[in-house]
């Protein structure tokens, strides 16, 4: 009987376990069950990155909201992609950087904002040259859109970082992944004018058509108001997201995205609805497709990293999610700051 009982015993003792096909069904359903969260999972986290995105905008509106109540205007666009940023020089027209480097004080950046100011606002000192150099450097990760790319110091392409008038070369720098609005007509300007001197000299007649016929509300030495804005601060674009190419994030290639985030009027700061020969430019979601290294066909345009919407912040500090199907009429009058056209509100 004990023999008996010890064969029985090891009988059921040899039946604990799994067999080779239970283990392989059972790996089967995991594989599927995470096959069918990874895409949730993604999704989430997309979702908090959209948002994040959302954020930034909001900070960039109510920056540029509080620059309008201090000055009376919109931060300007500066002068040129040839200037960055003078802490020596103001705001507006007398301001050769763009909006990013204006808004500064306003998102907490008070200190990079005066960094390498020398009291001398008619002369470049090699002293600010190196410390405007040294600001174009420093990364703000309020410009940054997290689906697309780390806030993280880019390329900057040989032969542009040595024609800044007054700004040190640099290899690499901060980028911006926004852009303001300057209309629903491609104006530029180029590299802006040669020196400090000749700027006073010649004062508003140096200034070119885009100063005074851009219909959008930041663009080169722009100093627009509300009372500009006669479509409503609620129908007129402020700043939104723009389109770069996937191979190019970490690049510096495209004609906008080859400067630092402090330099003037540049399509590396600012979106437009049409191209140079006036063709509708629609917004587009981040592809290989497309890439902005020759603006005489394409550009700047707006456009994003998040597969489904582009964002928008609007001159009243509403910030919008845009489709990427947007009717192209709506898309032109939202960046025309006074056509008198009537929006429907379907973005």
């Amino acid at each position: 009987m004990k023999r008996i009982g010890a064969r029985h015993s090891r009988q059921k003792l040899s039946r604990i376990g799994f067999t080779l096909v239970e283990l392989l069904v059972v790996i089967a359903i995991i594989g599927i069950l995470v096959a069918l969260l990874l895409p949730a999972i993604q999704a989430a986290r997309e979702a908090a990155r959209r948002t994040q995105c959302k954020n930034q905008l909001k900070q960039i509106g109510l920056a540029m909201i509080n620059h309008h109540d201090t000055f009376g205007f919109l931060p300007s666009g500066g002068w040129g992609w040839h200037w960055a940023g003078d802490p020596d020089r103001g705001a507006g027209k007398p301001q050769p950087g763009g909006w990013p480097y204006q808004i500064l004080p306003y998102i907490e950046q008070q200190a990079l904002r005066t960094m390498g100011s020398d009291g001398k606002p008619d002369i470049i000192t090699p002293e600010q040259k190196a410390r405007v150099a040294e600001a174009a450097q420093v990364i703000i990760p309020t410009v940054y859109c997290p689906s697309r790319r780390a806030a993280q110091t880019y390329p900057v392409p040989a032969g542009l970082g040595d024609v800044i008038n007054n700004m040190d070369e640099v290899d690499m720098a901060s980028k911006t992944d926004y852009a303001a609005n300057a209309g629903d007509t491609f104006y530029g300007w180029g590299e802006g004018p040669r020196s400090y001197s000749l700027v006073k000299r010649m004062g508003d007649l140096i200034w070119p058509k885009a100063a005074f016929e851009s219909t959008g509300v930041i663009f080169v030495v722009s100093e627009v108001g509300y009372r500009q804005i006669t479509d409503g601060t609620s129908n007129t674009y402020l700043v939104g997201e723009k389109y770069l190419n996937i191979n190019d994030y970490e690049s510096g290639l495209p004609l906008n995205d080859d400067h630092s985030m402090l330099t003037g009027d540049d399509l590396d700061i600012h979106a437009w609805t049409r191209t140079w020969d006036n063709k509708g430019l629609p917004p587009f979601a981040d592809t290989a497709r497309f890439s902005i290294r020759h603006p005489q066909h394409w550009p700047a345009g707006y456009g994003s990293a998040h597969p489904s919407v582009w964002q928008a912040v609007f001159c009243d500090g509403s910030v919008h999610a845009m489709s990427y199907d947007i009717d192209p009429v709506a898309h032109n009058n939202l960046a025309n700051r006074s056509d008198g056209q009537v929006i429907n509100g379907s973005y």
